[in-house]
Order: structure tokens, then sequence, then C-alpha cells
């Protein structure tokens, strides 16, 4: 009779051991929770290299430094299901299985938008090349006017 209830304490010990183990494994750990911001930060300075080269293939512009400012952050875009009734729009998400087990259906992620563009160079004085180089910008990255600022 000890001698079960000495194998079951070992047996129930080790199931606890590995309920530890497994539950650790399972949750978020400090740093992926930083991830997202590391993704952000990765795609802001991508960005502004793309706007950096951009603007020095422009004849009469040098020493090009480019700060962007995004505007939230990386998006799940969900498929959804338009009906239109006598009242109005209605959008129901497409989920996939059924019950508590259902869950949305991603189709992509959205980046996060251009929200500001500040660029210093050599030859932003000239009204004519600054007039340009907004022009390029914008056109680029889908961000208006008012939101670029180009000086020397």
């Amino acid at each position: 009779m000890k001698n079960k209830s000495t194998i079951l304490i070992i047996i129930g010990a080790v199931i606890g051991i590995l309920l530890l183990l497994l539950g650790s494994f399972g949750g978020k750990s400090e740093t992926s929770a930083y991830s997202e911001t590391d993704e952000i930060e990765a795609y802001c300075r991508y960005l502004e290299e793309q706007a950096m080269r951009l603007c020095e293939s422009v004849s009469g512009v040098s020493n090009v430094t480019v700060a962007l400012t995004l505007e939230g952050g990386f998006e799940q875009v969900y498929a959804a299901d338009k009906t239109v009734s006598g009242s109005g729009q209605s959008i129901e998400h497409v989920k996939l299985g059924s019950g508590s087990a259902a869950e949305l259906c991603a189709v992509s992620v959205a980046s996060p938008k251009v929200a500001g563009i500040g660029v210093t160079c050599k030859g932003g004085r000239d009204d004519a090349l600054r007039a340009e180089l907004t022009a390029l910008l914008s056109a680029a990255f889908g961000v208006g006017a008012n939101k670029i600022y180009i000086t020397e």
C-alpha cells in the first residue's frame, strides 16, 4: 500500500512539472511583446531608405536625410461578406469552423500608413527642386503634399 502511494506521488509530481513546462512555452514572453514594435521600426527604416534613394536620384539633390512617421501598426485584414438590405449595408466576417472553435478568416496584413515625411538635403532651398521632391514623395508614398517638409 505504501509503495502505491509513493508511485502515485511521483507520477503526480512529474505531471505537475510537465504542466508547468508546457505552460511556460504557451504564453507570450517579454521579448515577443516587443516583436511588433521591432517590425514597425524596421519597416519605417526601410521606407526611409527608399525615400532617401528616390530623393538622391533627382538631379541637384545630395546629402539626403529622411525622417518618416507611421500611422498605426500592422493590421490583420479579415474576409467579410457584405449584405445589402433595405435599411443599409451589413458586414459579417467570415468564420472558419463552428461553435467555440470558430476563427475569423484572415486574408492579409495591412502595413502602417505613412503619416508624414521630413527631408533635409543639399539643394532643398530651391523652390522648384522642393516642389519636385514633394510631388515625387507624395506620389510614391501616398502622402498629401501638406504632410511633406523639405529643407536644406
